[in-house]
Parts: C-alpha cells; structure tokens; sequence
C-alpha cells in the first residue's frame, strides 16, 4: 500500500506573514510579491527608477495644480495627499534638474572666461610693448632731442602700432558678469592693473565692492 504523496511545504508572505498558494506570485494581504530574500543588482535599479520617476496621473494633476498660486499648498493642507506627488519627492526631482542645468551651463561659464583671459593677455602684451617704446623715447638724453628725432620715433611707433594690430589697453568687467546678471556697470579697468596689481589692491582701486564683481576680476 502506497503511502501518500506528500504535500508542500506551506508559504507565508514573508512582509505580513499571511499564507500563500503554491502558484502565488503575489501576497494576497499586503500585495507584495513573493521572494526569498535575494535581491539582484537589476532588481534593485528598477526599483529607484520607478520610485523617482513612477508618476502615473499624479504629475499632470500636480502641474496643472502649480499653475495656480496656493492651489497645492491648500490641498495638501486639507487632506488631499493621494491626489498629488509628494513634496519631497518634488523637491529632490526639481533639485536633480536644477543641478543638471548649472552643470551644463558652467561649462559655458569656464568657456567664456577662459576666452577672455587669452584676448586679455594678448591685448596685455601688445601695450606692454608700446609702453617700454614710450620709456625709451623719454629717457633719450636732451642732446638727441631734436623734431627730426621725433619724427623718426614717431613713424617707428607707427609702424610698430601697424605690426602689433588693433587691441585693448582696458577690460569691462560687466562684459564678464553679463553671464551671470545683467545689471552690472563698473568702470574700465586697465589691463596693466590686470596683471600687475594683487585682486585686493584692484579692489580697492576701483571700489569693487560685489561677490560676483570680484570672483569675476579673479577669473579675467
């Protein structure tokens, strides 16, 4: 006489523990779906995607209600949490934006500066040159002076003016903070200064006063 088959091992829902069928895949009770435990590594990114960015309806009905000013507050205040996302989870999507934003603007920031400073440095070095002819014209002794020597030093500054080309003997720090506001109005700042004085000694010189003002001077 055969003995009968054995029956399964029973299973509980190991969340709330309320028993389950063989076939079961999900717990009747809390809806939590039947496992052993081992969470695998693509188990758990689908996990953080859909919790960030499971929405449903709920985003539409949130947007729409942030197009009216104090509609979410109040009906969040009256009860109505299920309605609409939840404000942290806005909060931490909308800082996820707004740090991919500044990340990818910055770099714009970096480009812009950094372009400055090589036309800066060029420009610095053209009226460096220039200023170094106009020592040597003055410090001729009183012997050689004379309108034929003037004229000669003349055209030879001609000529070199010809070769350096156009360029600036000063910088607008507002063309700099125009990246970041639009406000800005300080006055012109000799490119000597520039590369010659510490940023304190520009800061007191030229009344720089702004935090922007000066992280701009420190960039130029």
């Amino acid at each position: 006489m055969q003995s009968p088959a054995s029956s399964p091992d029973p299973r509980f829902c190991p969340n709330c523990s309320a028993p389950m069928q063989e076939q079961d895949r999900y717990c009747r009770q809390c809806g939590q779906r039947y496992s052993d435990g081992r969470v695998t590594f693509g188990e758990l990114i689908r996990e953080f995607v859909d919790a960030v960015f499971n929405f449903d309806s709920k985003i539409f009905r949130t947007l729409a209600a942030l197009l009216v000013p104090g509609k979410l507050t109040r009906e969040y205040f009256q009860g109505r949490h299920r309605t609409y996302l939840h404000p942290i989870r806005i909060f931490l999507v909308l800082t996820v934006l707004f740090m991919a934003m500044v990340a990818f603007n910055s770099s714009d920031v970096e480009v812009n500066l950094g372009s400055i400073s090589k036309y800066t440095e060029r420009d610095y070095l053209k009226g460096l040159t220039l200023a170094k002819f106009d020592t040597v014209r003055n410090e001729l002794p009183p012997e050689l002076l004379s309108p034929e020597t003037d004229r000669a030093i003349d055209t030879l500054e001609d000529r070199l003016r010809q070769k350096l080309g156009k360029f600036q003997d000063t910088v607008y720090i507002n063309s700099v903070l125009e990246i970041f506001q639009e406000d800005s109005d300080l006055n012109p700042i000799l490119l000597r200064d520039m590369y010659e004085l510490e940023p304190e000694e520009l800061y007191d010189k030229y009344e720089i006063d702004g935090f922007l003002e000066r992280l701009s001077v420190q960039q130029v």
